[in-house]
């Protein structure tokens, strides 16, 4: 399944993950490790909801400014 993630999430997604490091890191060879760490590390941090597109982006920047992160 592919997601369409907007480039401003992922920023937020960077910016609170900066103070922290995954122990798996992603080469290319390994990514269902990755991919579960990944996933496991955006669920604790309640940011699931946007990648599984529940929680979508709003359209516009006034209300982008609101939406939780």
């Amino acid at each position: 399944m592919a997601y369409s993630l907007d480039l401003r999430f992922l920023v937020l997604i960077f910016l609170r993950m900066s103070t922290e490091t995954l122990s798996i890191k992603f080469t290319g060879k390994n990514y269902a490790a990755w991919k579960f760490q990944f996933s496991m590390f955006l669920k604790g941090k309640e940011l699931w909801r946007h990648i599984d597109e529940t929680s979508p982006a709003p359209a516009n920047d006034a209300e982008f400014s609101q939406w939780e992160t």
